[in-house]
């Protein structure tokens, strides 16, 4: 199991609501309470009882516990004492997209050349979990994608805001008169009426967009029927043309095909690329450095707000 998800049960154990350890991990409780439940159901193990809404360990839960507790402290004191091998300087730096995976690593051999003395130390996770890291001071820094700028106030700097699109298999009566060379507009109304018995691929509970799909299914009242989960927006798109299902994405992922018809919900869902870092973290010329090529870097992403009645990037004409 992942560390991250080790971290979700040992939070929900020590706060005992459910509430209250969504907001300390900084996801949102639907997810908490989604992966609680999936992982009890998968597993077959009860780990919490629930009673008059708080939550406390079964024996199986304690035992979980307790050896989740030793392997994050062995896996942190593993880290501090491999540092002790190291003469240079260790900036860890968190990534949660595929878009800022791409760019971390398009920009850690430049950004060395400059800075011979500092070593990366780059990991992967989901927005929140990672973004959570740096606020716990674990990553100095973290690229990737939040759902507002009201999060990490003072710790973050906007690289570039992205619109998220609703694909839609064309077979479907919501797509009957829609041309898929363009991009098409739905508002949440249409959306709860066409589509509440649809099936739905979404991403894993704790990324952005999935933060922001929650977030419209709240909005309409609405219980989607989720058939798959998958951080892979590609992935996505591909299911959506093969006609599983419906799904978000990030309208760079957007590909001309005839088995799918694109949407922008109304009022449109923004996923904003970003930089956070630790509070207390110097800025220094090395962070001032890397800034600045994150932001070179992002300048030549294009397609990132497109309009309703925009061709599909691709389209002959």
């Amino acid at each position: 199991m992942d560390i991250r998800y080790m971290e979700y049960i040992l939070t929900l154990a020590k706060t005992g609501n459910i509430t209250q350890a969504a907001k300390d991990l900084y996801i949102s409780q639907p997810t908490l309470s989604q992966f609680i439940r999936n992982y009890q159901t998968t597993t077959g193990i009860s780990l919490f009882k629930r009673m008059n809404g708080r939550y406390t360990l079964t024996p199986a839960g304690e035992t979980f516990c307790k050896y989740a507790e030793q392997i994050i402290e062995l896996e942190n004191t593993m880290n501090q004492a491999m540092q002790g091998f190291k003469n240079t300087r260790i900036l860890k730096i968190g990534t949660s997209t595929t878009k800022a995976i791409s760019m971390v690593t398009h920009l850690i051999p430049l950004y060395r050349k400059e800075f011979p003395n500092i070593d990366i130390a780059m990991s992967e996770g989901n927005s929140f979990t990672t973004m959570a890291k740096v606020v716990n001071n674990e990553l100095d820094l973290a690229f990737g994608s939040i759902p507002s700028t009201d999060l990490y106030k003072g710790q973050m700097i906007t690289l570039r805001n992205e619109k998220i699109a609703l694909a839609v298999p064309s077979r479907m009566a919501l797509c009957k008169n829609a041309n898929y060379n363009y991009i098409h507009q739905l508002d949440l109304e249409t959306f709860a009426k066409e589509l509440h018995d649809a099936p739905f691929i979404l991403q894993h509970p704790g990324s952005c967009i999935r933060y922001l799909a929650d977030g419209v299914f709240r909005a309409v009242h609405m219980t989607p029927s989720v058939i798959l989960n998958t951080s892979n927006a590609s992935a996505i798109v591909k299911s959506v043309s093969s006609g599983m299902g419906i799904g978000f994405i990030p309208v760079s992922n957007m590909v001309l095909d005839p088995n799918i018809v694109y949407f922008l919900l109304d009022p449109p869902l923004y996923r904003i690329h970003c930089m956070v870092y630790r509070k207390k973290m110097e800025k220094d010329l090395p962070f001032q450095r890397l800034f600045e090529m994150a932001q070179e870097y992002t300048e030549q992403w294009s397609d990132l707000n497109p309009e309703v009645g925009d061709l599909i990037p691709g389209t002959q004409g």
